[in-house]
């Protein structure tokens, strides 16, 4: 059971347009939420591809104690209120 949605760079490029298309119109309608929108869209970015990375090292390591010391923190982070 290996299905997953596949995306290409013409998806995530739609996802870059329409992030564009929100921060103009927040620019427009001075709204000022351009600068914190673009601020987290950047973030999420680089906080998605250093967890995709050390995803991707850990289940390449094929370690049992690693894959589940990293779920266990990975639950306890979950499940830390707000």
């Amino acid at each position: 059971m290996s299905n997953y949605i596949s995306l290409d760079w013409i998806d995530l490029s739609l996802a870059a347009v329409f992030l564009i298309m929100n921060a103009g119109l927040s620019i427009w309608l001075r709204l000022g939420l351009a600068r914190q929108l673009l601020i987290s869209a950047t973030r999420m970015v680089v906080q998605l591809l250093l967890v995709g990375l050390v995803l991707k090292w850990v289940f390449g390591s094929q370690s049992l104690w690693l894959t589940g010391g990293l779920i266990v923190i990975m639950l306890g982070f979950a499940s830390r209120e707000v």
